[in-house]
């Protein structure tokens, strides 16, 4: 197959042609970048990028080099690995975790208030970093909590999320109480809720924190408690999500929750 690809392109192109073969095989045979497609798919590209600006047809047209990229994407591709949701049991074990320490930090608050809302709430990450402090208001019995938007309000009208109090220790209402008031948070500003913090007792800055750190704080909180390899930001959602399917609350309810 090789021999008739190099022999149906022009001998300018040889040097190429000899370029996108060696690493097709290179990057199956030495395993420099292993489970990953990416240095066939970086070589075959950047040749049609400069074969196009020179006035010549792509390279990827070619059925050979066509059937390689395909081959490469199959052979070397890594299938995604779904994160296992979180569970009550394993919220309880961190509560149970958290209660021995008498004066816990504002960063400790900040994650268990993060895990707690994000596993309530059914939230995704774009939602819980475009929460501000202003969109968080508290009642005796629950705690309610404007999205501007989500993933699919086409219209942009927004929604409170409400959720309700409890005397469990896994209360939402009262660890984000216990988070907003060791932070010191004005509930007026227009600030995000979740805010970087300069030291671990410091106050919060103004700025949200990133999807990374969001990541880090909720492995590092499950750390002792579960394979945090497992886990991810959006395992608060699934797994809130998973418990509200298993209690048969009602579908008009679980939609309206669940956006």
């Amino acid at each position: 197959m090789w021999s008739e690809f190099f022999a149906s392109i022009p001998e300018v192109l040889q040097p190429t042609a000899s370029l996108v073969k060696s690493t097709v095989l290179a990057s199956k045979a030495d395993g420099t970048v292993p489970y990953s497609p990416s240095s066939v798919l970086n070589t075959v590209y950047s040749i049609d990028w400069a074969l196009q600006l020179a006035g010549l047809s792509k390279i990827s047209s070619h059925p050979l080099v066509a059937s390689m990229v395909s081959a490469s994407q199959r052979i070397l591709g890594r299938p995604k690995v779904k994160k296992d949701p979180i569970t009550p049991e394993i919220l309880k074990a961190l509560v149970e975790s958290k209660i021995t320490d008498k004066s816990p930090s504002v960063c400790n608050l900040r994650s268990f208030a993060l895990c707690l809302i994000g596993y309530a709430g059914f939230f995704r990450f774009s939602e819980l970093c475009h929460i501000k402090a202003c969109d968080v208001k508290f009642f005796p019995s629950y705690v309610s909590i404007f999205l501007e938007s989500w993933k699919c309000d086409q219209f942009r009208d927004g929604a409170w999320i409400v959720i309700a109090r409890t005397d469990l220790p896994t209360c939402l209402v009262k660890a984000l109480e216990d988070y907003i008031s060791a932070a010191q948070i004005n509930l007026s500003e227009d600030l995000s809720l979740f805010r970087a913090l300069a030291t671990p007792r410091s106050k919060v800055r103004s700025q949200g924190i990133s999807y990374t750190r969001a990541r880090e704080l909720i492995k590092d909180a499950f750390r002792d408690i579960k394979d945090v390899s497992k886990i991810s930001v959006h395992s608060l959602r699934a797994g809130g999500a998973t418990s509200a399917a298993n209690a048969s609350i009602a579908d008009g309810l679980f939609k309206r929750h669940g956006r």
